[in-house]
């Protein structure tokens, strides 16, 4: 989804979603007499979730140091192992797996990169207005949509094989 997909969504959450239970318990709905998605409360703010971060870093440090760095692996053969689920690729998976300079794990390079792609979303997404008189937040919370995703999801370079999980909320990605 887009901020522009989600802002056309944003004008419908009572004809979608409307809560009286849930606004029977906020007072300025209680007070205004209307619904939590009709305006009832004092700051209607849309919160994008943003996750699976930590894969994006993992594989982005995986084509930057196997690629590039120590050209153990083609940049097109990189792209053949993912496109083929690392079938054929299984050594260099493995390698790419048990490499620890990854997000989480108190390297510099691989965390800058986390905080490098967190701020770039942060810049586009919070502070925005919204449609309802609200703001934009960034949420980094998944709740189960990061192995939702994963599932539709090929592989990726940082050793993942398709429809697995991505990385949840805001962590490091698990080591399985």
């Amino acid at each position: 989804f887009t901020i522009d997909n989600i802002a056309k969504q944003n004008k419908y959450p009572m004809e979608i979603n409307p809560s009286p239970i849930l606004s029977g318990t906020i007072s300025t709905c209680i007070e205004k007499g209307k619904d939590f998605f009709d305006n009832g409360i004092k700051y209607s703010n849309t919160t994008m979730k943003c996750f699976g971060i930590a894969t994006a870093v993992d594989s982005l440090m995986a084509i930057k140091k196997f690629v590039f760095d120590n050209k153990i692996i083609s940049f097109n053969d990189m792209k053949k192992a993912v496109n083929k689920n690392w079938k054929g690729y299984e050594k260099i998976r493995l390698k790419i797996l048990h490499d620890n300079e990854k997000y989480g794990n108190n390297y510099k390079e691989p965390d800058k990169i986390m905080c490098d792609i967190y701020n770039f979303l942060a810049s586009k997404i919070v502070g925005r207005k919204n449609e309802r008189g609200g703001v934009y937040r960034l949420g980094t919370d998944s709740i189960t949509y990061y192995i939702t995703f994963g599932k539709l999801l090929g592989a990726s370079p940082d050793g993942r094989k398709a429809h697995d999980p991505i990385s949840k909320n805001l962590c490091a990605v698990r080591k399985c």
